[in-house]
């Protein structure tokens, strides 16, 4: 941003005393007109401003270039027909994309507008030989990294699961000989992971990656959105199939589109199931299988696990992949996502570049009188943005004269090129998942560690500075009981996920902290509800019997589901409002207040068991 002085305050100066002279009303969605001027610099006519409104939001760079073109006989661009100084205030999202190219269209519409004050906001600068962000813009006025959004609670934080494949950690060679499913001899050779959906299709590693993911659904929720980011288009649709399979049950309740590929290819089905997954309201698509086409500019803010079935070649991509599941989403308890990684993609979280040094680093001198007098530009694209490569080792050989009669004729050569390019299709080889290792962020670094999902959640729980006692009492309570799970779920700890770490489904959630935080012994839901019949028998007796049914039935459900049943809303499932309705039932009890506070009596008592 080149500016005679800082942006952030030429951009806000600058702005509001355009907005004051113009007299301008405040912007409005979908590019309604900017409103009736006040002075003849901005006064627009009622003809002029039909025709010329900027156009809908999300749309204005594209739809200036184009629109005039439309017109029959006329070559010029829309934006042209725009006097320079029409927009204040130009702001460009994504800016590391066609706004930082030297050449683009969008550069046009930006430079023809020289007068504005442009913003441009990115997660990914880049700083490439014909597109770079920081030449145009210059330096950055404020920056703000992921780190920085979860630590401040506005991105959710996320859990590591890496899952290594036998073949993937081993290597897989063919046996001599051996031909593929289409009878193409296979090179004889190791191939490892960036050879797999490459150049080497092993259908049951798909099939493998594709059973582990149906198994962690079922653990955490079969309804959790996810994305999984395959290789390319063939591979997503063999990953599709084989998610379809698994699950057949919800296929066939969706009418197929439980499970749905979205790549390219296709087309408007493959958008329309885009825009219904999306949605946060929408029941399907759950699952995504796409290549690249999901892995940035989409807003999906119900994504639950992003999962990584693809080599990443740059931060910049696993950034952009990592961000489809920065969303919370409160209304919908979405406080955390799960990376699931099938190819050491997660690694990139130790890549300096990732919430580390940006592409280009700069450094402001001082004079004695407090002003700028240099702005020293640091490059930092070539030392961090390459893959280092082994060095080649050679030997040097004499030097000689080229044999003609041992060139390849052309024939040969088209074979050896479509041989590079083949690829072989394989099954029926043993494949399974070698291990899988759970990660969580550390709080000092911002990366990935890995800890023993118990002693993470567990350390979470101490911090809420409560005695085992004070924990129970407050558990007991729906209110604070309420209070205390968005808390833990805010700062990462998924019940559903320690459950599983501690194999113990049938436990309360509050022995699962217990026993986290303290190493106390987990009871049972059905033990804890067993006690409250045994030992608090004077308390239920104390009811009518049509009043003891209610508190019956309510236990029976707390036994299935866990304390979520232990609120009045309870009373509007099965098999209680089959009793009635809501009020009629909190009538036994003698009115809602009474009934809220015998369910908090209920639940002292089901948690005051050691």
């Amino acid at each position: 941003m080149r500016l005679g002085r800082p942006c952030r305050y030429q951009c806000r100066d600058q702005y509001q005393e355009r907005r004051r002279n113009a007299g301008v009303r405040a912007w409005r969605p979908r590019g309604y007109p900017v409103g009736e001027a006040s002075t003849p610099a901005r006064r627009l006519t009622a003809t002029r401003r039909e025709s010329l409104r900027p156009p809908g939001r999300g749309g204005v760079q594209q739809s200036l270039d184009r629109q005039g073109r439309q017109t029959s006989g006329d070559t010029t661009a829309l934006f042209e027909k725009f006097s320079k100084d029409f927009f204040d205030l130009i702001v460009v999202d994504e800016c590391h994309r066609g706004s930082a190219k030297d050449n683009s269209n969008w550069r046009k519409i930006l430079d023809h507008f020289d007068s504005a004050v442009k913003i441009g906001l990115t997660a990914t600068p880049i700083s490439e030989k014909d597109a770079d962000t920081y030449e145009y813009f210059g330096r950055p006025v404020y920056e703000y990294s992921l780190r920085n959004g979860i630590d401040d609670g506005f991105l959710a934080p996320y859990r590591v699961r890496r899952v290594n494949i036998n073949i993937d950690v081993e290597g897989w060679e063919p046996q001599p000989g051996q031909l593929d499913n289409y009878g193409n001899l296979i090179p004889e050779r190791e191939y490892n992971q960036p050879d797999f959906e490459k150049t080497m299709l092993i259908k049951e590693r798909t099939e493998v990656a594709a059973q582990y993911l149906t198994d962690l659904l079922h653990e955490t929720g079969r309804m959790n959105k996810t994305v999984v980011f395959c290789v390319d288009s063939d591979h997503a649709s063999r990953m599709r199939i084989a998610l379809h399979n698994l699950n057949r049950d919800l296929s066939r309740q969706y009418g197929g589109d439980y499970v749905v590929r979205v790549t390219s290819r296709d087309g408007d089905p493959g958008l329309a199931h885009l825009d219904e997954f999306k949605k946060v309201d929408s029941d399907a698509p759950v699952i995504a299988v796409t290549s690249r086409l999901l892995s940035t500019g989409v807003d999906m803010p119900m994504v639950r696990n992003v999962v990584i079935f693809r080599p990443i070649g740059s931060t910049t991509e696993f950034k952009q992949i990592v961000g489809r599941g920065t969303r919370l989403f409160p209304d919908k308890d979405k406080f955390s996502f799960d990376i699931i990684d099938f190819v050491y993609a997660t690694r990139k979280f130790n890549d300096p570049e990732f919430d580390g040094p940006p592409v280009r680093r700069y450094e402001v001198k001082i004079d004695d009188d407090g002003h700028a007098v240099e702005n020293a530009e640091d490059d930092l694209t070539d030392e961090h943005s390459h893959v280092a490569e082994p060095h080649v080792d050679y030997e040097e050989q004499e030097g000689g004269i080229l044999d003609p009669a041992e060139e390849m004729s052309d024939d040969e050569l088209i074979s050896t090129l479509t041989t590079r390019a083949r690829k072989y299709y394989v099954d029926g080889q043993d494949v399974f998942i070698w291990n899988d290792t759970l990660y969580v962020m550390d709080d000092d670094s911002g990366r990935p560690k890995m800890i023993e999902y118990r002693v993470f959640a567990g350390d979470r729980v101490r911090k809420l500075n409560l005695s085992p006692m004070e924990l129970r009492g407050q558990w007991a309570r729906a209110g604070s009981r309420s209070t205390i799970l968005r808390t833990l779920e805010e700062q990462g700890v998924d019940f559903k996920v320690l459950a599983e770490q501690m194999s113990d489904h049938d436990a309360d959630p509050l022995d699962l902290l217990l026993a986290a935080a303290w190493e106390f012994p987990a009871m049972t839901r059905r033990e804890r509800a067993r006690r409250v019949r045994r030992e608090h028998r004077e308390f239920l007796e104390s009811f009518a019997e049509d009043a003891r049914e209610i508190l019956e039935l309510i236990l029976d459900k707390y036994i299935e589901h866990g304390p979520v049943e232990l609120r009045p809303t309870v009373l509007t499932l099965p098999p209680l409002r089959d009793l009635g309705s809501p009020s009629e039932l909190a009538v036994r009890f003698g009115g809602g207040e009474k009934l809220r506070e015998i369910l908090d009596r209920l639940g002292e008592h089901v948690y005051d068991a050691a």
